[in-house]
């Protein structure tokens, strides 16, 4: 059993560590946010799947659709990246949820699976996006 001294030392490092990487998120969206993401010659590389094999990998399109989200386009973002806008962001929400939460709303061996599913359906999401035909075109980033 831990005492609560080592119980308070514990959550304090917990929050040592999340300061850093929320100021870090804070400044990238602050960037992003100001830069759009379309410009080419712009701050942001493009992606370097695309580049060398001319297909669009599951992440083409997040940037700019974290973009979107940013200036308030719900369906520019559905149009540059819908799996990030459905499924990514809102998992990221719950997961952030579970871990910074008063107590855990999944247990963590559950949230490892939500995570294997999601990639298993990142990986159809990359395949489908592929297909030049109808209605598969419309996953790719316009």
């Amino acid at each position: 059993m831990q005492t609560k001294r080592q119980q308070n030392l514990k959550q304090h490092w917990r929050w040592f560590l999340l300061l850093p990487a929320a100021i870090l998120c804070a400044l990238a969206v602050h960037h992003l946010y100001h830069h759009d993401p379309e410009i080419y010659g712009g701050p942001f590389l493009p992606c370097i799947f695309y580049e060398l094999t001319g297909f669009y990998c599951p992440g083409c399109g997040a940037t700019r659709a974290v973009y979107a989200l940013l200036h308030l386009d719900p369906a520019r973002a559905l149009r540059k990246n819908a799996l990030l806008v459905l499924v990514g962001l809102p998992l990221l929400a719950f997961t952030l949820l579970n871990h910074l939460g008063p107590r855990r709303l999944l247990a963590l061996r559950a949230e490892g699976r939500l995570w294997a599913a999601f990639g298993v359906l990142a990986l159809l999401f990359a395949v489908l996006r592929n297909i030049p035909q109808a209605p598969f075109n419309l996953l790719a980033p316009h």
